[in-house]
């Protein structure tokens, strides 16, 4: 991809031929300003004001949540109900999937899909959130920008992951409610910040090694790596999950 593409889409989108003896049409700042609120994103300067571009970056944060929490909620659910013994893992999965598809509204109404939206809704909000004001505040040295988005982002995951599973490990189980122990909130960070690492740390540090060492594709090395780390990790991870909901 040429690093100089915003700004050729820019002027692709400023100038159109005309033919002859016809007046070249003018250029459309309200099209424009909305794709390309970013449009010098090389040195985080951005066209927008503050009140504009937030609520497209909640926007993104509510579409990539929408499009990621039914299949984690289904998930986590069946994984709580499976170590609880109220139900098995693979008959939990496909009754759950049956109920997206044929009960939309129970599914997405439910207790497991609301509260991992909120989750991950959470989440991105705040790493997008934080991007829009390190922007407006003018940081850019891309160290400082990495650690401050990490450490909002990682404050609200690990917080609303902590909230959500606590909810499910009492909801799911066969046990009757009652507090949650340290040892299950203290496990359940631990295993946030080992995947929020990953994410933020392992994966881009993977891809640029791929990059250079291996003469990859950027995007292709990006992408690939911002897929497979993050669930490389979940190996590790999983048994601290698992004995986090031993109680």
């Amino acid at each position: 991809m040429p690093a100089d593409l915003p700004g050729m889409l820019n002027s692709m989108l400023a100038t159109s031929p005309a033919t002859p003896g016809t007046e070249a049409p003018k250029e459309d700042h309200s099209i424009r300003a909305f794709l390309f609120g970013d449009s010098h994103a090389d040195s985080h300067h951005f066209l927008e004001k503050a009140w504009e571009r937030a609520p497209k970056e909640i926007a993104c944060a509510a579409a990539a949540s929408a499009l990621v929490s039914p299949l984690v909620s289904i998930i986590d659910k069946c994984l709580v109900q499976e170590i609880s013994g109220t139900s098995q893992f693979m008959k939990a999965i496909g009754q759950q999937t049956k109920q997206m598809i044929v009960q939309p509204k129970r599914f997405f109404g439910g207790l497991s899909f609301s509260l991992t939206f909120a989750v991950y809704f959470g989440t991105y909000a705040v790493a997008n959130l934080s991007e829009l004001a390190m922007d407006m505040n003018k940081v850019k040295d891309d160290e400082s920008r990495k650690t401050i988005k990490v450490a909002a982002s990682g404050v609200a995951n690990i917080g609303l992951l902590l909230w959500r599973d606590s909810i499910f490990a009492r909801v799911y189980s066969n046990t009757s409610p009652r507090p949650t122990p340290m040892r299950t909130l203290g496990l359940f960070a631990v295993r946030d910040m080992s995947t929020m690492y990953a994410t933020f740390y392992l994966a881009p540090r993977a891809a640029e090694y791929l990059e250079k060492e291996h003469g990859v594709e950027s995007n292709t090395a990006e992408l690939s790596m911002a897929l497979t780390i993050p669930a490389a990790i979940q190996i590790l991870t999983a048994p601290l999950h698992i004995h986090a909901l031993d109680f």
